[in-house]
């Protein structure tokens, strides 16, 4: 039952991506459109659409580890400059009844505050799915997240996610993220730290991870592989049976269709 169920989701994971590549390919110019109209076209919108497998599953905004079984996930950004969609759905690859089975949509609005510094507020859901399309835990979700871009290859960003805003209330959350990210041709290098605080509840966690990858391998036209490695280190948590403090490595190896 477990096979039947996990070749569903992967064949449910790549429908999503040839989706959004066939959208992509229908959102395009005629022939008889002018150079102006493609060059236009094409600064107005653009797609990126990733699938990944990692070794482990980890959920980026939240800093832990929520499942020790191989993961796949699909990234999926409809991108306008001034505003965008987001769609994210991660599959435990080894039982559909954990914590890393859920989807998050979003719709967010950049802001430019300066040359160098963007708001971008994200609003949408958050679907828990360890059993069904939304279980116990889904609910409406805020993120804020503020970059300030140092130079071409160095951006600090600080991103805070209030979960349970509306249906669950008495189960809301707070985490505070900063990443600091270098970006230059292939390589990627991440530094995260990540603070669930008690705000709202009385769990808490801090921990902190570096993320390394070989980025925007040339695959064919609109297609790019990624491998990479990250570490993750929960520093404290105030719950060691759901949340130790232990150090984790996690390997990732992608496929990207941008346009």
């Amino acid at each position: 039952m477990k096979a039947i169920i996990l070749l569903n989701h992967v064949k449910y994971s790549f429908s999503i991506i040839f989706l959004s590549i066939a959208i992509s390919g229908q959102s395009g110019v005629m022939p008889m459109d002018s150079l102006e109209n493609i060059k236009k076209t094409v600064y107005q919108a653009h797609i990126k659409s990733t699938a990944r497998i990692h070794t482990k599953g980890m959920f980026t905004y939240g800093g832990r580890v929520c499942s020790d079984n191989p993961a796949f996930d699909i990234n999926f950004i409809y991108d306008r400059k001034k505003w965008g969609f987001l769609f994210y759905k991660a599959f435990d690859l080894k039982d559909h009844t954990t914590a890393n089975n859920f989807t998050l949509a979003v719709l967010y609005k950049n802001f430019k505050l300066g040359k160098r510094l963007t708001f971008t507020p994200n609003v949408g859901v958050l679907l828990e799915q360890p059993h069904r399309f939304a279980d116990h835990g889904s609910d409406l979700v805020f993120i804020s997240t503020t970059a300030f871009k140092v130079n071409p290859k160095l951006t600090l960003e600080h991103t805070a996610l209030f979960g349970n805003l509306v249906i669950e209330p008495e189960i809301r959350d707070y985490v505070n993220r900063l990443r600091l990210l270098y970006s230059a041709k292939h390589l990627d290098v991440t530094y995260m730290l990540w603070h669930n605080n008690n705000l709202f509840d009385t769990n808490t966690y801090l921990s902190t991870g570096l993320s390394i990858t070989y980025s925007r391998i040339p695959v064919t036209d609109h297609f790019y592989m990624s491998v990479g490695l990250t570490e993750l280190s929960m520093l404290q948590s105030s719950d060691e049976r759901s949340i130790p403090e232990a150090n984790q490595i996690l390997f990732s190896l992608s496929l990207q269709f941008a346009r």
